[in-house]
C-alpha cells in the first residue's frame, strides 16, 4: 500500500541565508505586483516580517528610502538580496542564518508576511 506524501504546494516557505530571502511560489504570490518590501523582526519571538510597499506608499512617503529593499519575483519565488540585511537579522536575532526553510503565514489584518524562525520545515527521513 502507498503511502501519500505530503506537498508544499499549499504551504508558505521561505529560505534565509546569510545573503537573502527566499519565499516560495506561495508566499510569493502576496507580493507579485511590488518592486519594494519593508522588513521588520521581533528578536523576542524571533519573527521575521516582510511588508510589501505600494506605489501609493512610495508617493505619499509613508516609509524612508533607507526602509526600502528591493524584491525580485521570478518565475514561482521571490527573492529580496541583501547581505547587510540578512546580517542585521542575524546579529539582532543573535541566530544564524544557514539556508533553512521556515514556515510562514500572511497576516490579513496587516497585510505582510510573517517568517517564524522557530518552525523550520522538517526533512522527512
Amino acid at each position: 500500500m502507498f503511502k501519500w506524501i505530503d506537498g508544499n504546494v499549499n504551504t508558505l516557505i521561505a529560505t534565509i541565508n546569510e545573503n537573502s530571502i527566499t519565499l516560495n511560489q506561495k508566499a510569493a504570490s502576496y507580493f507579485e505586483n511590488t518592486r519594494f518590501v519593508t522588513v521588520g523582526i521581533d528578536p523576542d519571538r524571533r519573527l521575521v516580517a516582510i511588508h510589501p510597499v505600494t506605489k501609493e506608499d512610495i508617493e505619499h512617503s509613508v516609509f524612508t528610502p533607507q526602509q526600502l529593499h528591493k524584491i525580485h519575483i521570478g518565475n514561482g519565488y521571490a527573492k529580496i538580496t541583501n547581505k547587510s540585511l540578512c546580517q542585521l537579522i542575524q546579529n539582532q536575532l543573535e541566530y544564524k542564518l544557514d539556508g533553512n526553510k521556515y514556515n510562514s503565514e500572511y497576516d490579513e489584518k496587516n497585510k505582510y508576511l510573517v517568517i517564524d524562525l522557530n518552525d523550520e520545515v522538517r526533512k522527512e527521513v
